[in-house]
């Protein structure tokens, strides 16, 4: 079933809004995210971080970054979480 987008009228198989119009923009290179390919501070820190801080951003203000934009430091702690999820 192909529905139309709310915003752009393009024809897509999501829903209410295509792939394009539902992607979100790096916080830290400004290009567009795929759908379901942006990582969450919560997804690098967890739900609280070691000071016990229930953080909604990244340090440096980021809400939503690609994998590859992650710091180094940033990718370790990622990694972790992942594997502790597996």
């Amino acid at each position: 079933m192909n529905w139309e987008c709310v915003n752009c009228g393009q024809y897509n198989s999501l829903g209410d809004c295509c792939e394009n119009c539902a992607s979100q923009e790096c916080d830290r290179c400004h290009k567009p995210i795929e759908l379901d390919e942006d990582i969450g501070v919560e997804q690098v820190y967890g739900e609280i971080d070691n000071f016990g801080a229930h953080l909604h951003e990244f340090y440096d203000g980021a809400w939503r970054v690609h994998l590859e934009c992650l710091t180094p430091a940033e990718k370790i702690l990622y990694d972790k979480i992942e594997e502790d999820e597996s």
